[in-house]
C-alpha cells in the first residue's frame, strides 16, 4: 500500500514537471514570435520609407502595413489568451 501511494505521488509529480515544460515551451515560443513580429515591422517601414516613391504613396503603404500589423499582433494576442500566457 505505501509502495503504491509513493508510486502515485511520484507519477503526479512526473506529470506536474511535464505540464510546466510544456508550458515553458508554448511561451518560449509566444516570445519569440512577439520579437518577429516586432523585426517584421520595424524592417518594413524601414523599407517603405527608403523607397523611392512619392511621400503619399509611402504614406499609404505605412497605413496598410500598420493595419496588417494590428491584425497580426491582434491574432497573436488571441493565442496568448488562448494559452494563458502574459508575454
Amino acid at each position: 500500500m505505501l509502495f503504491r501511494r509513493r508510486l502515485q505521488a511520484e507519477l503526479e509529480e512526473e506529470q506536474r514537471r511535464e505540464e510546466q515544460r510544456l508550458r515553458e515551451r508554448e511561451e518560449e515560443k509566444l516570445r519569440l514570435r512577439q520579437k518577429q513580429l516586432e523585426e517584421r515591422k520595424k524592417n518594413e517601414e524601414d523599407e517603405i520609407r527608403k523607397s523611392n516613391m512619392s511621400e503619399s504613396e509611402k504614406e499609404k503603404l505605412l497605413k496598410q502595413h500598420q493595419d496588417n500589423m494590428d491584425k497580426l499582433t491582434e491574432n497573436f494576442t488571441d493565442e496568448q489568451n488562448r494559452y494563458g500566457c502574459k508575454y
